[in-house]
């Protein structure tokens, strides 16, 4: 790990000891960048009636969020590395404050689906220049648990919004809300820019070549397992975000729950997400081998799905079962930013690792919501949903094979 660092195209060094204070600052940075992931699903049986939207189109609200991510994670990484990872992190956050605001006025779903794109811009450069951040500042020997406290960004980002959400909106409506999470991110601008000014010097200094970047990007893809990494997370965010974003829909219209209750319950799950993610953690600190956990976690998460809908059982339990999902599934995402890390075909490209990975991220949490809810529409309902989720646990776990047999070949050909 030492060697990722030292090498990097900025040339900075690992930490002589780790600064839990400023890792924890980054996680801030971070969770900011997930208030967007966090406010829609609360408030959107309000946006479906005030915009009109289809069961269809509100999984898009929910999703678009990824769109330009989709097409740019990858190459954020390699932008991080030319441009600097703190600045780009700050820009990322502007993008925030610019589309919080401007879905504020959106006065149907085109100006909304916009603003939730530049918002997406924003998550997409925090997620990816913040890793390459901690590293600066971590000692190598306490990486892997840095890492693991990262994986839950997302999830403990979002769910905090889930629970202001419902309260927001009762005092000044989803436009408040809106408004209320860009003046969060302008706030948290300042704060970050002033307690990491010994971080400014990341970037490259070199002019940006754009067919570098290109080869670079190749060269991660090519690499073999950073992209089964990309895939593994494809497959998890594509099946969370999916459970997830109608979980508060559902919960209000089929279980006759307060909206607020349906924020809190919704928040709870994210909130197991980060536990799981401190103990993939706390595992891989302890030479746990990552192809491990990453099948456990696809295992139990499908079956979990073939409850979770199911209306024979109690609201108790098909709740029960949407916990251990974000709980044991939790285990998923800090293991592919470790495995991200670790795995980059040399130093000098563990940023566009981490962009291939969240791109990976980016293409399931924007297919997961509009598909699954085309499924629902087209196969019967809710109760056909397993099917779905099923089918991608399958391929998450066909990937963690493949990262097992990876890393193994990868290890016969060191030791001949």
């Amino acid at each position: 790990m030492a060697a990722h660092a030292s090498d990097s195209p900025g040339g900075f060094q690992p930490g002589a000891s780790t600064s839990w204070p400023r890792v924890l600052l980054i996680q801030v940075a971070g969770m900011v960048a997930s208030f967007p992931v966090g406010k829609v699903p609360p408030v959107l049986p309000q946006l479906q009636v005030e915009l009109s939207l289809s069961l269809f189109m509100a999984g898009w609200v929910i999703s678009s969020l990824n769109i330009l991510a989709v097409l740019s994670a990858g190459a954020a990484g390699a932008v991080a590395d030319w441009w600097g990872h703190r600045r780009l992190l700050i820009f990322g956050l502007v993008c925030q404050v610019a589309g919080s605001l401007a879905g504020s006025m959106a006065d149907g779903s085109s100006l909304l689906l916009t603003s939730r794109v530049a918002e997406g811009l924003g998550y997409i450069c925090v997620a990816v220049a913040a890793p390459v951040l901690i590293m600066r500042i971590t000692h190598p020997r306490d990486l892997r648990m840095a890492m693991g406290v990262w994986g839950t960004f997302m999830p403990a980002g979002a769910a905090f919004m889930m629970v202001l959400s419902p309260w927001l909106q009762q005092a000044a409506g989803w436009r408040g809300l809106w408004q209320i999470n860009s003046g969060l991110a302008l706030a948290f601008i300042f704060v970050f820019a002033a307690c990491t000014k010994d971080l400014s010097k990341t970037g490259s200094g070199s002019k940006l070549d754009l067919h570098k970047l290109a080869r670079d990007m190749r060269e991660v893809a090519a690499s073999g397992q950073p992209l089964l990494f990309a895939l593994n997370f494809c497959c998890f965010a594509m099946m969370l975000l999916a459970m997830m974003g109608f979980l508060p829909m559902l919960l209000v219209e089929g279980d006759q729950v307060s909206a607020v209750q349906a924020g809190w319950m919704t928040a709870l799950v994210l909130l197991m997400n980060v536990v799981g993610n401190l103990c993939a953690g706390f595992f891989l600190q302890r030479g746990v081998e990552r192809h491990w956990l990453l099948t456990s976690g696809f295992i139990c998460i499908g079956l979990c799905s073939l409850g979770i809908y199911d209306s024979s059982l109690s609201l108790a339990g098909r709740y029960t079962l949407c916990l251990l999902f974000a709980m044991i599934g939790g285990m998923i995402p800090a293991t592919n930013f470790d495995g991200a890390t670790a795995t980059a075909p040399k130093p000098a490209l563990t940023a566009s690792s981490h962009g291939l990975l969240m791109q990976g991220a980016q293409v399931g949490q924007l297919a997961g919501p509009p598909a699954l809810a085309a499924w629902v529409s087209g196969f019967g309902g809710w109760e056909s949903a397993p099917w779905f989720l099923g089918a991608f646990s399958i391929l998450g776990l066909l990937t963690s094979w493949g990262i097992w047999r990876s890393g193994r070949r990868g290890k016969t050909v060191l030791q001949s």
